[in-house]
């Protein structure tokens, strides 16, 4: 499965007299890259940034996949049975699975890759997407005709499950949960199986969720709103983005009362949305053709840019890096078939930038030795066994000879001898190499020879 990007801003003009068509000029491709996933199913994307690994939740298989950051799978963790929401703890320490296949969510170690706690929710429960508020991890839980929320303190020495203790169902099933550090003490959920949908925002501040704000039918858009697959809170805490089938927009909502703030246009069917650090929107849909990935600068409605990705966008599949610098995208060309990792932006880590100087006497007479020194310099540690090599130039070698090749020491200093045969200027160029975490540096000196 091939990537590329598509036109951004793309518009049209028609002269209705003349007939005439003017089009943009296609924006420039960036390095994107796709890696196929072994998996045909999955429920949720979060990203590990200590550790470098995307987690992915295989409800189908029953694990938890886990890849670096260019989609070489590094782990997979099994017994998850039908794995689907995620939460990751602030620290990247503990991943929270939500496991409806066995009543319960687990706790899993992020650095050995294995579960280390499980938490039952009760029989029947199915809690099916989680969120994490403070020391509290709130789960959506219920079958058809009975989606509640529920909770656990997770920092507690004996964890206790605390269920929605109401009679009436709020929620036609297990409702898609949103938290943010940005919006401290707040919860939302919102129906990820009714059309149209109920949201909710609660407080959770005290342990206990108290509503603040709930609308049935959300939005202005005309056709109604369709059901909620994943939604997002800005990062200063202000608004809530949302992804559903209908309206062709993602929207947004005041978190303080879910009244109408704005839309990202996208196309048809919005469903999946990230938001990165800088507030920047990546919004996901399915559609029948043309673009599957839109990028929009916050409170734009133009995207900066475009994605055709040849396959459709999975529900809750799309993630941001801590750096907000990599976007990844969970996408499929159809139900049950092979799910690949797109990943928008470089993974490679940038070379650390080297300095090298050279010293040497303005004068030196012919046909006796000199010597040149200098250091080499990088952000990263030089390596053992680094080498330097002196080039020069006179009047004799207009295109310049090679003097010799000598190691760097330890901190950094290097030194070399020449015996230079021509009277005139001799110019002398020190260069490093570099290597893939270091990068090349070269510097100049002159030097004139006398009788």
């Amino acid at each position: 499965m091939s990537m590329r990007r598509k036109s951004l801003g793309f518009s049209v003009a028609v002269a209705a007299a003349a007939g005439t068509l003017l089009a943009a000029v296609a924006v420039p491709a960036s390095a994107d890259t796709t890696a196929p996933l072994p998996i045909t199913s999955s429920a949720a994307v979060v990203v590990d940034g200590v550790h470098k690994h995307l987690l992915i939740s295989d409800p189908a298989e029953g694990e938890i996949l886990v890849t670096d950051y260019s989609g070489t799978v590094v782990g997979q963790i099994t017994g998850e049975e039908g794995a689907e929401g995620l939460a990751l703890s602030p620290d990247s320490g503990t991943l929270f699975v939500a496991l409806p296949g066995a009543d319960a969510i687990s706790a899993v170690d992020t650095a050995t890759l294995t579960e280390s706690a499980r938490y039952p929710t009760g029989t029947g429960t199915a809690p099916a997407h989680l969120a994490l508020v403070g020391d509290t991890l709130w789960f959506g839980y219920g079958a058809a005709g009975g989606g509640r929320i529920g909770s656990v303190d997770v920092d507690s020495a004996d964890p206790q499950v605390t269920l929605d203790p109401s009679t009436a169902y709020e929620f036609y099933a297990a409702p898609v949960l949103a938290a943010s550090p940005a919006a401290p003490g707040v919860l939302v959920a919102a129906d990820g199986y009714s059309s149209p949908p109920t949201v909710t925002v609660y407080d959770v501040s005290s342990g206990t969720a108290v509503t603040k704000a709930s609308v049935w039918d959300p939005g202005t858009q005309s056709g109604g709103t369709g059901s909620i697959t994943d939604m997002a809170i800005t990062p200063d805490g202000k608004d809530l983005v949302t992804a559903s089938g209908a309206p062709y927009v993602q929207q947004v909502f005041k978190l303080a009362d879910l009244s109408p703030d704005g839309t990202y246009p996208t196309g048809p069917y919005p469903d999946a949305v990230a938001i990165a650090p800088d507030g920047t929107v990546a919004a996901g849909i399915d559609p029948a053709f043309d673009d599957d990935l839109y990028v929009f600068a916050q409170g734009q409605t133009t995207p900066e840019q475009t994605y055709a990705l040849e396959a459709r966008v999975l529900p809750d599949g799309l993630a941001w890096d801590p750096s907000g610098k990599l976007l990844f995208a969970l996408t499929s060309t159809g139900y049950d078939a092979p799910i690949s990792l797109q990943v928008i932006g470089s993974t490679s880590t940038p070379a650390a930038p080297s300095t090298l100087t050279i010293t040497a006497p303005a004068t030196a007479p012919k046909g006796q030795a000199l010597t040149l020194k200098g250091t080499l310099t990088s952000t990263a540690s030089i390596p053992s066994g680094s080498e330097v090599t002196l080039t020069r130039t006179d009047s004799a070698h207009p295109d310049g000879t090679v003097v010799t090749t000598v190691p760097v020491k330890a901190d950094g200093v290097w030194k070399a001898a020449d015996i230079p045969l021509v009277k005139g200027t001799a110019v002398y160029r020190v260069d490093y190499a570099g290597d893939a975490t270091h990068g090349a540096a070269s510097a100049t000196t002159s030097v004139t020879i006398t009788k």
